[in-house]
């Protein structure tokens, strides 16, 4: 696997680091336990098997799912907003994804039409945006200031970058842009539809692109896991990233992943 540079394309070499890992879901959990959710849904989805998988070969510094409470769209915001301010970091930054949010506008149509309001921000949120995006928003405001966050996802996830930049003047704050780091996955579309989103943001996003092959997984496995690239918001470029900076090749990491489904 290889990370490259969103818009220049060079590659780039990351750091060996211990991250936390956090994966926000709209549902209520009925576990705290990452191992448990991937044997409850290992046939649905990836990126938990993903999870389990670099957790056991190169534990995350602390991995947690956590879920998003049921609420109108500014109580959601400023609970993100608290919980960026509390959140304890153990590792030296925190890798940051969301599981299956629910469908929203499209990210080009909702770009214009956020960026043009003067008010009834949050009526507007509460209607055209998942809740679990308008909570990272909050949790970037807060958090980026203390910390640094690598944002794992295609394109979906960075729509909380929008909604955060765009509520600076109603909370007056504005998210610590040099602490912010976007990874998405390598194709030529989402490529393209990040660096039209980012134009509207206020600063210059740092981002870049991770370059995976999932052929390599085991036949077995493949048809049976879904790890496709409907799951980037769930943090799998940013999980290929961490992988990346443990020096764990695309080939060892597919294999471990395959090793898991039948451990599970």
């Amino acid at each position: 696997m290889s990370l490259y540079n969103l818009y220049t394309d060079e590659a780039v070499t990351a750091s060996s680091q211990k991250y936390d890992f956090l994966l926000l879901f709209e549902e209520p959990l009925q576990t705290n336990s990452f191992t448990a959710l991937c044997q409850e849904q290992v046939a649905q989805s990836g990126s938990l098997l993903l999870v389990e998988t670099l957790n056991r070969i190169a534990p995350f510094a602390k991995a947690a799912p956590y879920a998003v409470a049921a609420d109108d769209a500014k109580s959601v915001f400023l609970a993100g907003m608290e919980y960026g301010q509390s959140y304890e970091l153990i590792g030296s930054a925190l890798i940051l994804g969301i599981y299956n949010p629910s469908p929203s506008i499209k990210s080009v149509e909702f770009a214009k039409e956020l960026l043009a309001l003067e008010d009834k921000i949050f009526e507007y949120l509460g209607q055209y945006s998942s809740k679990v995006l308008i909570f990272v928003a909050g949790f970037l405001l807060q958090a980026s200031k203390r910390f640094e966050i690598i944002l794992g996802g295609g394109v979906t996830l960075a729509k909380t970058l929008l909604i955060a930049d765009k509520l600076r003047e109603t909370v007056l704050m504005r998210p610590n842009a040099k602490n912010i780091l976007y990874v998405s996955g390598d194709s030529q579309e989402t490529r393209n539809e990040l660096k039209s989103l980012f134009l509207h943001l206020s600063y210059e996003q740092k981002a870049l692109y991770a370059e995976y092959d999932l052929s390599e997984i085991d036949e077995d496995v493949l048809d049976n896991v879904e790890i496709e690239k409907k799951e980037e918001s769930a943090g799998v470029p940013a999980l290929f990233f961490y992988a990346n900076t443990c020096s764990i090749s695309n080939k060892e990491l597919l294999g471990e992943v395959a090793l898991s489904y039948y451990l599970l």
